[in-house]
């Protein structure tokens, strides 16, 4: 079976650069090793209500994803979060409205320094490239080492802990301080990534963002094969021979978009290149369980909350407010992430949905222990994911492999969001990166 171009994943990257490919007269095979098409965007159903148990977010600045969003007919409604928030650090719980929680005196110009501080390493990655000198020693320490090293607040380093899970999914001593500011420039900075009015957080799809996965697929001339693991590549001087599920396809070229840590699990001939062979095994995804909970009645909002809540102690964290705009479905979402990200997904279902629950009555009170309904995706036991939202370099890792995960390697082509210049980690980055690609194969 010959086609011009085989794409290796259905995810927005994969959809995103066959639509360009074909907009440009090629024809396209695309694989999908899933049952559906959309990667770490998923969909299921909360009571009545169809919920994205994967990526949902549409920041402020995501533009082409604002674009296709506008194309495809879909609405979006801004994140709700009117009124304080919750934060419970140090056992205790407080309220708070704006973007810098209420902590101590002592911990707040220490906050502020530290935020500061990471403000300018964040602009001098975005400004120096990709490897950049004067970085590289940010490559040697942990975001835990530098924050001992830099902060002497311990209310302070708990809060850059939730920041790390929330946006990473990871402890602080998992990431290099380098792919942390390299994150952070990659989105805008910090405080974008954490925000939700004008930030990363900034809108919600009406009906869930697995939809737009869905119109992407449907306006394909090829629809997307599904159940087809690709488990070999052959390179050939004329071509590229794919295997998956028993068949053979063959093209000029393949791009393959799946996440960086599970290119592993596919047998390259010949051998992928030093470097890039190791970031398979460099770039672990995040630990992250998201959660749904619903209600009958937003009775947080009723106590002047926002439904946004943190902490650095308890499992869930952090919570949204996820309420139909109509009025119909009030519900919260967020994330057991890092390291209760891994406790949590060995233990049974029952036990982990009190842990959520019983987070929710220590933020928003007695009200929360009763929901109407529940759903997880633990995305750490998904095969084709095994973690979110993104792979993460430990210390000495992110100058070894940054380099290489977007590098052509003869008719291979890279794309996800892992290798995206803006919106790592994001959606946004996941469509870059796909109709990136698509202008590699069209330059050559």
């Amino acid at each position: 079976m010959k086609t011009d171009c085989i794409i290796i994943g259905a995810g927005f990257a994969g959809l995103a650069c066959a639509r360009s490919l074909e907009a440009a007269g090629r024809s396209v095979t695309l694989l999908e090793a899933r049952d559906r098409v959309g990667g770490r965007s998923d969909s299921d159903t909360l009571g009545s209500r169809r919920v994205d148990v994967g990526g949902q977010w549409v920041g402020a600045t995501h533009e082409r994803l604002i674009e296709l969003l506008d194309r495809a007919g879909l609405a979006t409604h801004p994140q709700f979060d009117a009124g304080r928030a919750v934060l419970h650090l140090s056992g205790r719980r407080s309220e708070y409205a704006g973007l810098i929680p209420r902590i101590s005196p002592l911990a707040l110009v220490d906050m502020q320094q530290a935020l500061w501080r990471i403000s300018r390493l964040t602009a001098k990655a975005r400004s120096a490239g990709d490897d950049p000198r004067g970085l590289a020693r940010l490559d040697e320490q942990t975001l835990a080492t530098w924050l001992r090293r830099n902060t002497v607040s311990r209310q302070t380093r708990d809060v850059f802990a939730i920041a790390a899970r929330g946006v990473l999914g990871v402890e602080p001593a998992q990431v290099s301080l380098r792919t942390f500011v390299e994150y952070c420039a990659r989105n805008g900075s910090l405080e974008s990534l954490i925000a939700t009015t004008g930030g990363a957080q900034d809108r919600v799809v009406d009906g869930s963002m697995h939809r737009l996965a869905e119109w992407l697929a449907g306006q394909l001339a090829a629809s997307p094969i599904l159940n087809a693991p690709v488990t070999r590549v052959v390179q050939h001087d004329t071509g590229v021979e794919v295997f998956a599920d028993g068949r053979c396809w063959s093209a000029e070229r393949v791009v393959i978009t799946v996440p960086v840590g599970l290119r592993g699990k596919i047998d390259f001939e010949p051998g992928l290149p030093g470097p890039m062979a190791q970031a398979s095994q460099r770039l672990p995804a995040g630990s992250i369980i998201k959660c749904h909970v619903a209600y009958d009645r937003p009775f947080w909002r009723e106590a002047g909350l926002s439904g946004e809540a943190l902490s650095a102690s308890l499992p869930f964290s952090p919570v949204f407010d996820h309420s139909d705009p109509a009025g119909n479905h009030y519900s919260l979402v967020g994330f057991v992430a890092g390291d209760a990200a891994l406790e949590y997904s060995a233990r049974p279902a029952a036990v982990r949905r009190q842990a959520v629950i019983d987070s929710l009555v220590t933020f928003f009170g007695n009200e929360a222990a009763t929901p109407t309904a529940y759903l997880e995706k633990d995305w750490l036991t998904d095969p084709w994911s095994v973690g979110c939202y993104v792979g993460v370099a430990a210390a000495g890792y992110y100058s070894r492999t940054r380099p290489y995960i977007a590098r052509p390697v003869g008719r291979l082509h890279w794309a996800g969001t892992e290798t995206a210049e803006f919106g790592l980690g994001y959606i946004e980055g996941a469509i870059r990166s796909g109709e990136r690609a698509a202008r590699e194969i069209a330059e050559q």
